[in-house]
C-alpha cells in the first residue's frame, strides 16, 4: 500500500466477520494537532482528523466496524453475511479518505451496528461522530438530525447500560445535547442531576457541567427575550 501523506500510517485488520485481513489507514498520534474541543466532547483539529479512519471496513465482505463494537454472536454471522452481500459497496476505504468517504464510513458502521444489534452506547456514539463531522464542514442541519439520533440512543443507554464509569459522562452528554438541541428544560434536568451529585464527578466534568449550565442560562435569557 502506496501511503502518499506521511501522518497516516497502514494497519492490518482481521475481520471479525468473514476472516479476510485487510490494510487501512490510521492517523498516527505524533501527527493529532488538536485545536480545541466543542462543550459535547467533540474534537477539532488543526490537521488530519482522526474520525475520518475509525471506521474500519473490510473490502471483501463490507462490515465495518469500530474498535468499541462488541464480538459477532455465532447467531448473527449469517444475517450480516446474507444482508451486506446485497450491496456491494463500489468504495475504496482502505486508502486516504475525504470527507465523503468518512460519512459513507460511518453509514456502513451504523448499518452493520442497526443489524447486528449493537449497544445503544455504541449507535449513539456513532451518530455523535457523524454529527461532529458534519460541523466541521458547517452541515448544520445534517448535524442536528444526527445529534437528535445520538441523543436518543444516549438516553436509552443510560437506562439499560451505564455502569458506574459511564453514568456521569453519558448524563452530561444528553444534557449538553439537549442544550444544542435547545430543548432547554431537558438539558437544565440533567445539567442540575450532575451538579446534585458532583461530588461523585471527576474534576473535569464538574468543570465542563458549570461551563455549560453558564452557557445554557445564557441561551436560555436570549431566547426568552426574543418570545417578548
Amino acid at each position: 500500500m502506496i501511503i502518499l501523506n506521511q501522518d497516516l500510517y497502514a494497519k492490518t485488520i482481521k475481520c471479525p466477520l468473514c476472516g479476510n485481513e485487510y490494510k487501512t489507514l490510521k492517523v498516527k498520534t505524533s501527527a493529532l494537532r488538536p485545536a480545541g474541543m466543542d462543550g459535547d466532547l467533540c474534537m477539532r483539529y488543526s490537521g488530519l482528523n482522526p474520525l475520518y479512519y475509525k471506521v474500519n471496513v473490510c473490502p471483501q465482505c463490507f462490515y465495518a466496524f469500530t474498535d468499541e463494537f462488541t464480538n459477532i454472536k455465532k447467531t448473527e454471522l449469517e444475517l450480516l453475511k446474507n444482508e451486506l452481500a446485497k450491496n456491494p459497496l463500489p468504495f475504496n476505504f482502505c486508502g486516504e479518505r475525504d470527507f465523503t468517504l468518512a460519512v459513507k464510513s460511518y453509514g456502513q458502521a451504523l448499518k452493520c451496528a442497526l443489524l447486528k444489534k449493537e449497544k445503544d452506547s455504541i449507535i449513539g456514539r456513532l451518530c455523535h461522530n457523524l454529527a461532529c463531522l458534519y460541523r466541521t464542514q458547517g452541515e448544520l442541519e445534517n448535524e442536528e438530525k444526527y445529534l437528535h439520533y445520538a441523543l436518543n440512543y444516549y438516553e436509552k443507554a443510560f437506562t439499560t447500560e451505564a455502569n458506574a464509569k459511564d453514568t456521569y459522562t453519558l448524563a452530561y452528554l444528553i444534557g449538553e445535547l439537549s442544550r444544542r438541541l435547545k430543548d432547554y428544560e431537558k438539558a437544565a434536568k440533567w445539567f442540575g442531576y450532575l451538579l446534585q451529585n458532583k461530588n461523585m464527578l471527576p474534576q473535569k466534568l464538574v468543570n465542563l457541567v458549570q461551563e455549560q449550565w453558564q452557557v445554557l442560562r445564557e441561551e436560555k435569557r436570549w431566547y426568552s427575550s426574543k418570545l417578548v
